[in-house]
């Protein structure tokens, strides 16, 4: 049953009628809500639960779209680390492995005023490979999946 015009008038001015015996002047001629389609009486009730769904679903949608590619992000820089820790320990090792190898097994050709030339020698060996490295990390930046490389005829 929905309240036609005239009836929602009537109830303004009953509820106009009330408010001036109790001292207070009329502020502004308001129309009383109607109740909902469906005669719940929930009004404006409906659109306060719509507003606070809207706020949920924008909150959801924030923290998967924020969230969700940051916690990825740091797991693939906790392994980005661990790796490079790894790989860092793991070089120095055989480097002092390659060092040692040149001291021990050359017998006597890096003897006497020859004893530097084995720490040059893995110096250099150590300096090529950090080259290569750079270069390596470098060389991939340039590459991105917005610009491939345009194949000619």
């Amino acid at each position: 049953m929905r309240p036609t015009l005239a009836r929602v008038e009537a109830v303004n001015q009953q509820v106009e009628s009330v408010r001036a015996p109790l001292g207070r002047a009329p502020t502004s001629k308001r129309r009383i809500v109607a109740r909902g389609r469906n005669g719940t009486g929930k009004g404006l009730g409906g659109l306060r639960s719509s507003g606070s769904e809207t706020v949920q679903l924008v909150v959801d949608y924030v923290k998967q779209e924020t969230l969700t590619p940051l916690k990825g992000l740091g797991r693939f820089m906790a392994f980005g680390v661990a790796g490079s820790v790894a790989l860092a320990i793991g070089l120095v090792i055989l480097s002092v492995a390659f060092l040692r190898v040149l001291q021990g097994e050359t017998g006597s050709t890096f003897a006497g005023n020859w004893s530097w030339a084995p720490y040059l020698i893995c110096m250099v060996a150590v300096v090529i490979v950090a080259a290569v490295a750079v270069k390596a990390v470098s060389r991939g930046q340039g590459r991105t999946a917005t610009n491939p490389k345009k194949e000619t005829p």
